[in-house]
């Protein structure tokens, strides 16, 4: 209950819609979006409900049976999206069909199915596509697959699993030291398919300024701006407060938001429409995928509220 409370309280002060009101207009002036006063009044309210209603959907999924969970957790994420979206598009949903899913999923699995060969398609509409433009900046993604196998291996909680049961390292923690310092052993690199050239060459992408030297076996990286967990450039939050180095060859090319809502939704499809597999993978215990699955629920319940409130955190 103590975890429950040390992450929707960050919430508390948007469920003020005075509060929420003048939080939006400061959005919207900082944007330079139209009539600030008059939209952020217009909105205020939705975005205190869609908070208010995500809250009570994940509080829900915490006393709910894991078979249920993905449902709750997926509208609940839904909602904590919707409210993000009002603080840069004023007029949403100004449109219908950013009000579905943006997303699909093979309706009947075949003999066989494995949760991590799974995968989902992007649609060129939908709540994934509006996302992925208006607050990532991304270029269309339509048609575009990801395979439930490659978007758990870029959630860095689950690393400890993956050591364990596939005998693989998904990625390895910068170790601090001090002052925005942080050493990465060199061997940890070539695990990681990753040079010293590389790294500083992805640093360089995201525009993050850094000093780096080798010494004794480590590579040391010397930031002049801290990271944050939204803002880490090449590297992973973890919600143990640690910077994970991923592996580059199974780096997914998507925010780790959006990987945890292709995720979600589809095993929010998959919990109302597989419901003999999806009973048969939680009672008969025979596949590795529940394991994967509870772990990954565990960590999206808790992880997606803590961005979320990053994120609004961050634009003012």
């Amino acid at each position: 209950m103590s975890n429950l409370f040390s992450i929707w309280s960050n919430f508390y002060p948007y469920l003020s819609v005075h509060y929420s009101q003048h939080y939006l207009k400061s959005c919207y002036e900082k944007q330079h979006l139209p009539e600030p006063t008059a939209n952020s009044y217009k909105n205020g309210y939705p975005f205190c409900y869609y908070l208010q209603h995500g809250k009570m959907f994940y509080l829900q999924a915490e006393q709910a049976p894991y078979e249920l969970r993905p449902i709750l957790l997926f509208y609940g994420m839904v909602q904590l999206l919707k409210a993000w979206l009002l603080t840069a598009d004023v007029d949403y949903p100004k449109q219908t069909s950013v009000l579905a899913h943006g997303v699909s999923s093979r309706k009947i699995k075949k003999y066989g199915y494995a949760f991590f060969d799974d995968a989902v398609r992007i649609q060129k509409t939908g709540l994934f596509s509006h996302l992925a433009k208006l607050m990532f900046h991304m270029k269309p993604l339509e048609g575009k697959k990801y395979c439930m196998g490659h978007l758990l291996k870029n959630i860095p909680e689950l690393n400890g699993l993956f050591k364990r049961m596939k005998k693989t390292t998904i990625c390895y923690p910068l170790i601090p030291i001090e002052n925005n310092q942080y050493m990465l052993p060199i061997n940890s690199l070539d695990k990681l398919h990753m040079t010293e050239e590389k790294l500083s060459q992805q640093l360089k992408q995201y525009d993050i300024p850094f000093q780096c030297l080798s010494e004794k076996g480590f590579f040391i990286l010397n930031f002049k701006e801290g990271l944050t967990p939204i803002s880490a450039g090449p590297f992973q939050y973890s919600l143990s407060g640690e910077y994970m180095m991923p592996n580059r060859k199974e780096k997914a090319d998507l925010p780790e938001i959006l990987i945890h809502y292709l995720i979600l939704y589809n095993l929010s499809m998959i919990s109302r429409y597989e419901t003999e597999w999806w009973y048969d993978l939680h009672y008969q215990k025979a596949s590795p995928d529940l394991t994967f699955i509870h772990a990954f629920l565990d960590v999206t319940a808790n992880k997606i509220p803590f961005y979320i409130c990053k994120y609004l955190e961050e634009i003012i």
